[in-house]
């Protein structure tokens, strides 16, 4: 972990950038699935009951895998542990992508979300890692923990959140 602890800031910007983008796959792969499950349900010939497990199986591998793989953060290494997560992540998905049955979709959906844990659980480390705790507080303008959930209304129109909002070359 030490050595992680010198990395430089542009190097720092671009492993968080890496890190919030596994992080965000991962995020995605729990919910948005929800939209497809009646196209699931009419490919598979199945129940709306059997289909919502395709949402479930991610939902339940990803939890139950939780703290199994933080003890494997400690033995193996951050690294190490959120590459075999993001490679395990994709290649289920390429899994589900092709699944031909229903059981098949299923199962690639408990390897997903079994990757899913390891993105997040050695992501969060690696957050910590390139973000020590003495300058947690000043990453963000807005430190204050009440900001956290009046920020929201504070930024009332979409297009704030976007990083052009009031540049040049403006989109909106």
């Amino acid at each position: 972990m030490g050595s992680l602890e010198c990395v430089t800031a542009s190097k720092s910007r671009w492993a968080m950038l890496s890190i919030l983008l596994g992080l965000g796959l991962s995020s995605l792969g729990s919910g948005i699935v929800n939209i497809a499950l009646p196209d699931i349900s009419r490919t598979f010939a199945s129940s709306d009951a059997a289909t919502v497990w395709v949402v479930n199986a991610y939902q339940l591998s990803a939890t139950v895998c939780l703290l199994p793989i933080a003890s494997l953060v400690e033995s193996f290494g951050m690294k190490r542990v959120y590459a075999t997560g993001l490679a395990i992540f994709v290649l289920a998905s390429l899994g589900c992508a092709f699944a031909p049955t229903l059981p098949m979709l299923l199962s690639a959906r408990l390897i997903q979300g079994s990757g899913a844990a390891g993105v997040s659980v050695a992501g969060v480390a690696f957050v910590r890692v390139i973000y020590p705790r003495r300058i947690v507080g000043k990453v963000s303008p807005w430190s204050h923990w009440r900001w956290r959930y009046l920020e929201h209304w504070v930024r009332p129109s979409p297009r704030q959140y976007l990083p052009w909002q009031n540049g040049p070359g403006c989109f909106w």
